[in-house]
């Protein structure tokens, strides 16, 4: 995988180190500080006030970290603060790491289904297949619990048990306990498609995304043969880390611009331009988007719609054309900032909640896009050879190998199928 020589800001959750206060604000720190902000004695005061008469007792620790997520909410919607447990969170999402057992959920009205169990996790070792229905957590039943009660019922610290009940694919009822490890999921699925196309699934930009998928997409491609197009499904993507992003692009950009982000003042930051080298350069591409395709992932397909590299399928994006900066603090605790905005090489700025448009508008099917539009692939629709090989492939690339043999409509990605198929 090349490398990409400039230094590049991380949107969303790539974390720069840098000391914004120190441990300790002296008396002349102060003083200096209140010569430029006089508003810092106004600021003093009410902590002062709230503190000595507030009704009830409230840390001084609270107080300021709600004063600083006042001030980002003054800015846009993008700039935050984050306590240092967001950050260990931030960091888990940013890496790809969760502490667990290994599995993925779907809703069933007797708890939860497992839709896939993540290879040599704790779930794969113990013999858990997808499909099975998790009944019980530590004994207690999980009818009528929401999924992310049931996840976090599920995750804890590192080495611990968990005892669960489920009904397995042969509806017979199983018992066991599973101990939570460190699991790594990747942000990649790739699944065969149609023959000759395959799609490919990112669902955020994590650590070795771009790896990971020009890993993928070369054992797809010993294993069937030529590639003669390809799909990327970016919708429900909010975004991740920038230079995983750009390493995405350059996979399938020989020359030219990528982005450049401009700061205050409308000088240029950062800049990244793709270099020549990979095999994916001429593969004809089409890009799946969404109203919830953010950030990182517009800047992937709005460069490769830029360069005429790929076409844009689906509903406009969600519009987020803002990099932002972490500044980490001396407790862990971190202000993300936004300190410049990304322009395409056509000079295309995504405006906040404009986002890119679609070459080719297909409206989702339900109101329940995000469900509807995840990647679906008609296995059953391949021949019987193709089929055997395909769920043999999807288990070795890490996808849901027990999707149900037939799915719900999905036009946007038949749509998708089509114009790669006609693409010279």
């Amino acid at each position: 995988m090349r490398r990409i020589s400039l230094a590049l800001i991380a949107v969303g959750t790539t974390m720069v180190s840098g000391l914004f206060l120190g441990s300790m604000l002296t008396d002349a720190a102060w003083a200096k500080g209140a010569e430029r902000y006089p508003a810092l004695n106004t600021l003093a005061q009410a902590l002062h006030h709230i503190e000595r008469h507030f009704v009830d007792e409230i840390s001084t620790q609270d107080l300021i970290y709600g004063g600083i997520r006042g001030m980002t909410d003054a800015l846009d919607p993008h700039s935050a603060f984050l306590t240092g447990q967001d950050m260990k969170k931030s960091e888990a999402r940013t890496e790809g790491w969760y502490t667990g057992v290994g599995v993925e959920l779907t809703k069933d009205k007797q708890g939860a289904r497992i839709s896939r169990v993540i290879p040599d996790s704790p779930a794969d070792q113990a013999g858990i297949e997808s499909g099975a229905i998790l009944t019980h957590i530590d004994t207690e039943p999980m009818h009528g619990q929401s999924l992310t009660e049931i996840s976090a019922r599920l995750k804890g610290e590192e080495g611990s048990l968990v005892q669960i009940s489920f009904i397995d694919r042969q509806s017979q009822k199983q018992e066991t306990s599973l101990r939570r490890v460190r699991v790594r999921d990747k942000a990649i699925k790739i699944l065969p498609g149609k023959p000759g196309f395959p799609t490919v699934r990112i669902d955020h930009f994590q650590r070795s995304t771009a790896a990971d998928l020009e890993a993928g997409l070369n054992l797809l491609a010993r294993r069937k043969s030529r590639i003669r197009g390809l799909v990327i499904d970016l919708r429900g993507n909010p975004g991740g880390l920038l230079d995983e992003a750009i390493a995405v692009v350059d996979l399938f950009l020989k020359e030219g611009m990528i982005f450049e982000s401009r700061g205050r003042d409308n000088k240029t930051v950062a800049r990244a331009d793709a270099k020549p080298g990979s095999r994916w350069e001429r593969t004809p591409l089409v890009i799946l988007i969404n109203g919830k395709s953010a950030s990182a992932s517009e800047i992937v397909a709005g460069a490769l719609q830029a360069h005429g590299r790929a076409k844009l399928v689906g509903t406009p994006t969600y519009g987020k054309g803002s990099v932002q900066r972490m500044y980490i603090f001396e407790d862990h605790s971190a202000l993300k900032l936004t300190v410049s905005r990304y322009y395409l090489a056509n000079g295309t700025v995504v405006a906040d909640r404009e986002g890119l448009k679609p070459d080719v508008v297909v409206e989702a099917p339900t109101e329940h896009s995000v469900a509807t539009e995840r990647l679906h692939v008609l296995v059953d629709s391949l021949p019987e050879a193709e089929r055997l090989e395909a769920k043999d492939l999807i288990e070795t690339l890490g996808e849901d190998n027990n999707s149900p043999a037939t799915q719900k409509s999905d036009p946007q990605l038949e749509a998708a199928w089509k114009i790669v198929h006609e693409t010279p």
